[in-house]
């Protein structure tokens, strides 16, 4: 079974991918999680991230953690300080 912390990590690159695919950067602020089942090692996952909301320069992200059979293992929310919107910053 994978350690807690590694399980987080999913959870919070799921959110950082999130946030990027919809155009944001962004630093992780706060992230909580919700163990359901252990989360195995050697086993296929589906790790899934959205952004929920977003305020000024901050965003709100929920990601989960399921095995092949779609059973939730972990889920969390998150928030994330943003720098702006990608194509704003490149500029």
């Amino acid at each position: 079974m994978a350690h807690g912390g590694i399980a987080i990590a999913l959870l919070d690159e799921a959110m950082a991918h999130a946030a990027g695919f919809a155009g944001y950067r962004g630093l992780t602020a706060r992230v909580t999680a919700r163990f359901r089942r252990p989360v195995p090692l050697g086993a296929p996952l589906r790790i899934e991230g959205r952004v929920a909301w977003v305020r000024r320069n901050a965003l709100g992200l929920e990601a989960s953690v399921c095995d092949a059979d779609g059973n939730v293992l972990l889920e969390g929310e998150g928030s994330f300080i943003s720098g702006g919107r990608i194509e704003e910053s490149a500029q």
